[in-house]
C-alpha cells in the first residue's frame, strides 16, 4: 500500500515472482495454483472500500496473466446495514468472474 492505495507495481511483481515459484515447485501436469486473498476483505473492514475495489481489480489482472485461481472470503456482514453496503457488494462482485455465497439462512453456490 502506498497513501491507502494498492501499490500496483509492487503488487504484479511480487505476485508475479511467487507464482514462478510455485509454479516450478509443482511435479504433475496440469496443475493450477490458488491463491487465498485476505487483504481486501481486511481493507473493506477498515472503511477502505475504494482500495479493496482496486485491490480486486488487480488481483484480476494477475488471474488473467498467470492462469490461477484466487479465492476471497467476505464476511456477509461487511455488506449489511447502513452505508451503501449492497451496493459496495456489486461493485465487488463485479471484479470477479465467479461468485459464491453462504449465509446462516441460506446458501447460494456459483
Amino acid at each position: 500500500m502506498v497513501n491507502d492505495v494498492p501499490d500496483s507495481n509492487g503488487l504484479l511483481e511480487g505476485t508475479g515472482e511467487l507464482i514462478a515459484k510455485a509454479a516450478k515447485a509443482v511435479n504433475f501436469e496440469h496443475a493450477r495454483i490458488t491463491a487465498f486473498g485476505e487483504c481486501s476483505p481486511l481493507l473493506l473492514a477498515q472503511g477502505k472500500a475504494e482500495a479493496a475495489i482496486r485491490l480486486e481489480h488487480l488481483w484480476d489482472e494477475i488471474t488473467k496473466s498467470h492462469g490461477l485461481d484466487v479465492l476471497c472470503a467476505y464476511p456477509l456482514d461487511s455488506f449489511q446495514g447502513g452505508g451503501g453496503g449492497s451496493y459496495m457488494f456489486e461493485r465487488i462482485c463485479a471484479e470477479h468472474s465467479a461468485v459464491c455465497f453462504r449465509s446462516k439462512s441460506s446458501a447460494k453456490l456459483c
